[in-house]
């Protein structure tokens, strides 16, 4: 059985109704659950990894694979760099990668997690951060060289996601089993958010423009 993505277009404006998705493409190729996605810098390109560890880069004007490699055992998050060049991927065993865009060749890795990662994300313009299994486990990277930096970022307990605002000050965590945190690295203060009982959130991501972060089935918070 293959799994695929779907590469879709659409049009969302918050003062009108969403235009239905246009379906341009079914990325096929994947043999088990895809588990992270992301778009580099200029459009061009999709990078996706799955629980095999293969991870997949592909044409977005086509459809069609690039190239694949074998990343890790089981890979759970990938993310481009910021000039896109460089495509990081993050292992579950708690390896970091880094590859060369163009041929998926590898230039750097880490095997300094030390527990399993839930989720990789950039967190700035040369900074990785990974959210680890262990309560309250979050470490920060440095993009070009996978070794360990300090922060004063405080992740709550059980976090398995996060997400960032465009300049970096907030983060908000998705915590087990359905609580979502919001921390400000100006007056470093962890904030829970009142999610109303919701099902467990697995993804979140803020509006480019600041101001609301949304959750999972979608919930907006302002």
């Amino acid at each position: 059985m293959f799994f695929s993505l779907l590469l879709c277009l659409g049009i969302v404006n918050a003062d009108t109704p969403p235009e239905p998705l246009k379906l341009l493409f079914e990325l096929a190729g994947h043999e088990t659950r895809v588990l992270g996605v992301a778009a580099s810098p200029d459009g061009k390109t999709v990078a996706s990894c799955d629980e095999y560890g293969v991870l997949f880069i592909w044409d977005v004007k086509t459809g069609r694979k690039i190239k694949s490699v074998q990343a890790h055992k089981n890979a759970v998050s990938v993310s481009f760099s910021e000039d896109g060049d460089i495509i990081h991927t993050a292992g579950e065993d708690g390896s970091l990668k880094s590859w060369r865009a163009t041929d998926l060749a590898l230039t750097t890795s880490s095997e300094g997690h030390g527990s399993r990662i839930m989720t990789m994300q950039r967190a700035g313009k040369a900074t990785l951060v990974t959210v680890g299994r262990k309560i309250g486990e979050c470490k920060f990277w440095d993009a070009k060289s996978l070794t360990a930096i300090e922060s004063t970022l405080t992740a709550p307990d059980d976090a398995i996601n996060i997400a960032f605002t465009g300049d970096w000050r907030f983060a908000a965590f998705a915590t087990r089993p359905t609580g979502v945190s919001l921390f400000d690295s100006k007056s470093k203060k962890l904030v829970v958010l009142d999610t109303k009982d919701r099902e467990i959130v697995y993804a979140l991501v803020f509006n480019p423009k600041g101001g609301r972060v949304g959750l999972g089935r979608i919930s907006l918070f302002d």
